[in-house]
């Protein structure tokens, strides 16, 4: 299984130091009706998608089937 690892800051975590993992660009939008991130994962399911969010840092993660 790989997994695919993006953080806000792109700062590497323990997942994006292991073998098989991925750090996809990404693009943020802020405007008047909110933020929208765009992330480029190929291979991933949106119900493999986990995003979570810990003080101030937000992270995506994903399962490649």
């Amino acid at each position: 299984m790989n997994t695919v690892t993006q953080t806000r800051d792109n700062a590497p975590t323990e997942a994006s130091r292991s073998e098989g993992t991925l750090l996809p660009p990404v693009d943020v939008i802020e405007d008047a009706s909110g933020i929208t991130l765009y992330a480029d994962m190929p291979g991933v399911a949106k119900d493999r998608v986990h995003v979570r969010v810990e003080g101030e840092r937000l992270t995506l993660e994903g399962e490649m089937a």
